[in-house]
């Protein structure tokens, strides 16, 4: 699943982790209490707006998971985990287990010029709305961008063990005893966290790498319908955004 998985901070109102994947460090943290998470999402403003990217740009990895053995279509359980993730920094939100949901996580998601991106986000977000009332203002779908940056119109309907390998050249595994694995419990197993952290991650890292491709099909497709399949999707407003605002930080 992960090369290396290490719990540094155990117990009181998180658990932090070490996730090696593909040779990369991915810093996870765990946790129900909204002090935290409010702390995890002012450390990654802060990073990003003043030590590497402009806020203008800032990309985030998201993901959720339930506890899908009791997924019913009448009856649909809620959200269990939201995974967020910018750079070697990871979250895992346990909702299911929160007393409060805080207003800076409202405010994040819903902030107008940060893009979420993620394969199937709508979904993730529709869920996140009528679970939690939580609304991601700006959605990129991985699937639909790297469809459009790569001109492979069938990768639209790809998940995103296919697509990581396809865009980053990278194995994400998806083993069945993870995947339906119990979501809701209050204390996460290891191969979960790992499983959380390394699907958010690779998110976000699809988004830095086809927004940067994006940016060269968006503007060169704009000027003539001839470049363009009559069978490929534009992608939308947010993804070309994404795309000029990723590549304007790395001039």
């Amino acid at each position: 699943m992960a090369e290396m998985i290490q719990h540094v901070v155990f117990g009181g109102t998180q658990d932090d982790y070490n996730v090696v994947f593909d040779s990369e460090r991915i810093v996870t943290t765990v946790t129900n209490n909204h002090q935290v998470v409010t702390n995890w999402i002012n450390d990654t403003l802060f990073f990003h707006q003043f030590h590497q990217f402009s806020i203008h740009s800032l990309v985030v990895g998201l993901h959720i998971e339930w506890y899908r053995q009791d997924h019913h279509r009448d009856n649909p359980v809620p959200v269990a985990v939201l995974q967020l993730c910018a750079g070697g920094r990871c979250l895992i939100f346990q909702l299911l287990h929160s007393p409060i949901i805080p207003y800076s996580l409202s405010e994040f998601l819903n902030h107008p010029t940060i893009a979420f991106v993620g394969v199937g986000i709508e979904t993730y977000a529709s869920r996140l709305g009528a679970d939690y009332e939580l609304w991601v203002r700006n959605c990129v779908n991985l699937a639909d961008l790297s469809a459009y940056c790569l001109e492979k119109n069938e990768l639209r309907f790809d998940g995103l063990k296919r697509l990581a390998w396809v865009v980053l050249r990278k194995v994400v595994a998806k083993p069945a005893e993870i995947v339906w694995s119990e979501w809701d419990s209050e204390r996460l197993l290891p191969d979960q966290v790992a499983y959380a952290s390394i699907h958010a991650f690779v998110s976000f890292q699809m988004g830095r790498v086809t927004a940067l491709l994006a940016l060269t099909a968006c503007h060169s497709r704009s000027q003539s319908q001839q470049f363009m399949s009559p069978s490929m999707t534009m992608p939308s407003q947010s993804s070309c955004s994404l795309a000029t605002s990723t590549m304007e930080d790395h001039q």
